[in-house]
């Protein structure tokens, strides 16, 4: 008998309108609304910072010269590079450096009598730098560059 005293006074409770409202609270949808544009503000944010990266770069000409070595017909590309006076302090051995979409490293640096800062970069049969006819080029020296959150990554 006390069971049915409890059941129904629970029923009595869901029967009223008002505190129906209070058992089945649904936020707004001004609530998801600006939820989900926080949301969206989140996770655009870590993609930029991860995928994102700011290079400092200067521009330079480079010679690409061919020569045939080797009784396998190996083909050796010589790149080389003058260093515009702004980069002369920034650039060592192993500075990225891109001529159109390729991507190489410098092998040397010196310096001729001049006083002009060259650096060169030698590639055996590298398919990418074949495609380049010999002669000169625009390319640019990559001084540094940074990712917002890419230590993460690494």
């Amino acid at each position: 008998m006390g069971n049915q005293v409890f059941r129904q006074k629970s029923l009595e409770q869901l029967s009223n309108v008002k505190a129906s409202r209070d058992y089945l609270h649904a936020p707004s949808p001004r609530v998801w609304m600006l939820l989900s544009v926080v949301l969206a503000l989140a996770l655009g944010s870590t993609i930029y910072a991860f995928e994102i990266t700011r290079q400092n770069t200067v521009q330079a000409v480079v010679t690409v010269s061919k020569s045939l070595i080797g009784a396998d017909n190996s083909i050796m590309t010589s790149v080389t590079i003058d260093i515009p006076q702004s980069a002369e302090n920034a650039v060592h051995t192993g500075t990225p450096v891109m001529i159109g979409d390729i991507r190489c490293k410098l092998d040397s640096i010196w310096t001729n009598q001049d006083g002009v800062v060259r650096a060169v970069v030698l590639l055996w049969n590298d398919e990418a730098i074949t495609t380049l006819d010999e002669g000169t080029y625009d390319a640019e020296i990559i001084l540094d560059s940074i990712s917002p959150l890419g230590f993460l990554s690494s």
